[in-house]
């Protein structure tokens, strides 16, 4: 069973820096949305190791962790991620999350970015749990977590969920 969740923000930086910066991001951020999950240690790839097929773990309070895999990477366009084997009862409902971010020029010196996360959940029973529980929840944290951080990259423009029931 997947679930979807979509954002996307428009920041005012060139793409290559917006790239590099997103990047470094902890994808596991948006999944830290109350005290039952725990929080990432570490958990995100430098530039420096970027390559199709790498992994490494997940490192999140308490010991428990995750595998981290960069599926594919296309330098200043697009990378996905794929996140697996959670060792944290905090998530037995995950099977694995993908995350997809793709890169897009809108102007010169601004950039779209595209991100999409598609929650891989272990059962229907799961499935409707995180609907009636979780989904709205952790599409907010996304799009904060997609705000901040087009903030700290540039100037944030603007963005959109798919809470509004639209994309862009």
């Amino acid at each position: 069973m997947a679930m979807d969740i979509y954002s996307f923000v428009k920041v005012s930086a060139p793409i290559g820096e917006s790239f590099h910066y997103f990047f470094s991001l902890n994808l596991m951020e948006t999944f830290q949305v109350s005290p039952f999950f725990p929080y990432t240690v570490y958990g995100s790839f430098k530039d420096q190791s970027a390559k199709k097929g790498i992994e490494h773990l997940i490192c999140f309070e308490g010991g428990s962790t995750a595998k981290y895999l960069l599926r594919d990477y296309i330098p200043e366009t697009s990378f996905t991620v794929n996140i697996s084997n959670f060792t944290s009862k905090s998530f037995t409902a995950l099977y694995s999350v993908d995350c997809y971010l793709s890169f897009s020029e809108i102007e010169l010196g601004r950039t779209k970015v595209h991100c999409h996360y598609k929650i891989n959940l272990h059962s229907n029973f799961w499935n409707i749990l995180f609907n009636f529980f979780l989904r709205k929840v952790i599409q907010k944290k996304l799009d904060l977590v997609m705000i901040r951080t087009a903030k700290e990259v540039g100037d944030f423009v603007g963005w959109k969920s798919s809470l509004d029931n639209t994309r862009d």
